[in-house]
């Protein structure tokens, strides 16, 4: 008698559903990587983002919190991830990513204190410059909310994003130029703009302005895009594999 044997990852428990009660566990978070990007200032709304992996579908994402000591300037982080005690789970690694905001910081040097599982030893720091100006930004940048690479072109990064034109307003964004910095695992992208005169224009408007990168990208890194208002967009392209 012949028996079929099937891959390790697809297997799932054979245990019938009826016979265990499901609880769910509260565990540390399994964080493989964290992301802080460079040029902030203590106007900006500071930010770092968090790649957590789950070891299996039963794992899912958790509570996240945060403390500021701001005379010590360290920022605490505790992750969580919850785990479903069940008896169906895939068995294969799962990715997420979290931002969190920090909010406008004093100027200085920051140490990041994680409490969850990461696999490197080294400190995290976040830096905040002193300001120029007292606006959000130091530039005008695009009002951004999306961005991806191009289907047909993987070389290309695309920025999108809406406006609306108030009535008896008669400006209208413009790309001046779009700046690229590499930070070690992170692409800084710098969407600026400029104000010109679009008379007769109302309503919403679209925002779209691909962008050459190269091979920029070939390993994966965080793409942070500075937008208008002081906002910013985090996202993680191509999908990676833990370095």
């Amino acid at each position: 008698m012949w028996k079929k044997l099937l891959p390790a990852t697809l297997l799932l428990a054979a245990t019938s559903a009826s016979s265990i009660e499901s609880r769910t566990v509260e565990v540390p978070a399994s964080i493989q990587e964290v992301f802080v990007p460079v040029g902030f200032d203590d106007n900006d709304n500071v930010e770092l983002t968090l790649r957590i992996q789950y070891p299996n579908t039963c794992y899912r994402e958790g509570e996240i919190s945060k403390r500021i000591d701001h005379e010590k300037k360290k920022i605490h982080i505790k992750a969580t991830s919850e785990y479903e005690d069940s008896v169906y789970c895939g068995l294969m690694l799962v990715f997420a990513t979290e931002t969190i905001s920090l909010g406008r910081l004093d100027s200085g040097s920051y140490e990041l204190v994680l409490d969850a599982k990461y696999k490197k030893q080294e400190v995290t720091r976040i830096e905040v410059a002193k300001a120029n100006n007292e606006g959000p930004d130091d530039f005008n940048y695009l009002p951004i909310s999306n961005v991806y690479l191009d289907h047909n072109d993987e070389q290309m990064l695309v920025l999108e994003g809406y406006y609306q034109i108030a009535e008896g307003v008669d400006q209208c964004y413009v790309v001046d130029e779009v700046e690229l910095h590499e930070q070690d695992r992170i692409l800084l992208v710098l969407p600026k703009a400029r104000f010109e005169s679009c008379e007769g224009l109302q309503g919403v408007r679209k925002v779209r302005v691909s962008v050459d990168v190269g091979d920029k990208l070939k390993d994966g890194k965080l793409i942070h895009v500075r937008s208008a208002n002081g906002k910013s967009l985090n996202k993680i392209l191509p999908y990676f594999l833990p370095h």
